[in-house]
């Protein structure tokens, strides 16, 4: 177990993927100009209706993007990790910022990618629904770089990081692939019943 920064948000950032933070708080401000000299990582919690969960994203400080004259940033970070919450101190050594004491979850690499998966991911990606923004899809792709191209809600992405297993991740991935197939070709159906009309 390890003790890291936290910053509870509404929000999740799997591994690999970027988020964009305007940091103003005088705690955060503290937090990330300590992250950003001591080159570390920090926690962000997620948080549902003000009650923080028991599941985080690990991030890493990517880039500034801009400084504002009253100590206030525009900044990316990277997600690095997964962790879950075992307790929350509060703050030390002069810190206006909290710190967890959190459990990392190591993942098990290499995985295989279900076949099952890529077939659902280019099927939905051919409905039309983001083609823009997603590209035919890689050969192997593990459940986060699936679920950061469906550009997941945020309460459907913490449902994924409880989930400890990258085969689990698929199945439940598979699924979710299966329901949004079904809603957009039910769109579909609409939008042309609508232009025969």
């Amino acid at each position: 177990m390890e003790r890291i920064p936290i910053f509870p948000l509404s929000a999740v950032v799997f591994p690999g993927e970027f988020f964009n933070l305007h940091i103003f708080e005088p705690r955060y401000k503290q937090l990330l100009q300590d992250a950003e000299q001591e080159n570390s990582s920090f926690g962000i919690p997620y948080i549902d209706n003000k009650t923080p969960g028991d599941y985080g994203s690990e991030v890493r400080l990517h880039k500034v993007l801009n400084r504002y004259p009253g100590g206030e940033l525009d900044i990316t970070v990277e997600g690095i990790g997964v962790f879950e919450i075992q307790s929350y101190e509060d703050p030390i050594d002069g810190k206006l910022y909290s710190e967890g004491l959190v459990k990392k979850r190591m993942e098990s690499l290499p995985f295989e990618q279900s076949s099952i998966l890529a077939f659902l991911l280019n099927e939905y990606v051919s409905l039309g629904k983001n083609s823009d923004a997603i590209q035919q899809t890689e050969p192997l792709l593990s459940s986060y770089e699936a679920a950061i191209l469906l550009g997941m809600h945020p309460a459907k992405k913490y449902r994924l990081i409880q989930i400890e297993t990258e085969q689990k991740r698929q199945t439940w991935l598979n699924n979710e692939l299966k329901l949004l197939i079904q809603s957009r070709k039910m769109e579909l159906q609409l939008d042309r019943k609508f232009i025969l009309n």
